[in-house]
């Protein structure tokens, strides 16, 4: 599931030149907003906007400049016996090519 939400947030924010605010709360509320009037919330399987990072790499306006969507530090439990207890979830981290190339909307 994480993979799929970095890999979506990744391919919306490349298509839709937007913030690394609007690409977190995107991978966590599937809105480019919070929820208003109160401190962040869990979103969707418990992410919050704190555990998505989001990087802008290589130059700006060229083939290479690309965005790369991380989510780690989500807790888990697991109910494997022998093994039940918390842990973190390993990081998801999806990367896509830039496509609006400077487009705005």
């Amino acid at each position: 599931f994480f993979a799929e939400r970095a890999r979506m947030g990744a391919r919306y924010a490349a298509v839709n030149n937007w913030t690394s605010t609007m690409t977190a709360n995107f991978v966590c509320y599937n809105s480019t907003t919070a929820p208003s009037g109160q401190a962040p919330v869990a979103g969707m399987l418990g992410l919050l906007p704190s555990q998505v990072t989001v990087a802008h790499l290589g130059t700006q306006g060229t083939p290479d400049y690309r965005i790369q969507v991380t989510i780690q530090g989500v807790p888990m439990f697991s109910w494997v016996p022998g093994m039940a207890g918390m842990y973190m979830a390993p990081p998801a981290v999806a990367s896509m090519p830039v496509q609006s190339l400077g487009a705005t909307n």
